[in-house]
């Protein structure tokens, strides 16, 4: 079976983007949640894909906050979004970092995800 999506990236130019793979949650002192990425210390991972801005008309309609900015980001690897008691992965693209808040999921069948990410805020 083909995997549509590298397909279409031999069309369209593929982008690279820093992958942050949450591993686990651990409480902290406070007795927050805290979030742990790629392991430890572990630097992002880069991966590429295609980084799509998702459309303003689409906000309302998938009941998305209007003052936020959200992309899809298209890609082999399989990405995890927000769900409960689970925090997601984090991308940094351009400068600032998205977190993942939902996926359109084709790895088990075709290969690839569309995740939609929102805009967090600069990558420090």
């Amino acid at each position: 079976m083909i995997n549509l999506l590298n397909a279409a990236l031999t069309i369209i130019p593929p982008v690279t983007v820093l992958w942050n793979r949450a591993t686990y949650r651990q409480l902290n002192d406070l007795g927050q949640w805290v979030t742990h990425y790629n392991g430890s210390d572990i630097q992002p991972i880069p991966i590429q894909g295609s980084f799509q801005p998702l459309e303003k008309a689409k906000y309302e309609q998938l009941g998305l906050d209007l003052n936020k900015h959200y992309f899809v980001f298209y890609s082999s690897n399989d990405l995890l979004a927000v769900e409960r008691d689970y925090s997601g992965d984090t991308l940094i693209f351009q400068g600032r970092k998205y977190q993942m808040e939902d996926t359109t999921d084709w790895y088990f069948y075709n290969g690839w995800r569309g995740v939609t990410c929102v805009d967090i805020g600069a990558a420090s």
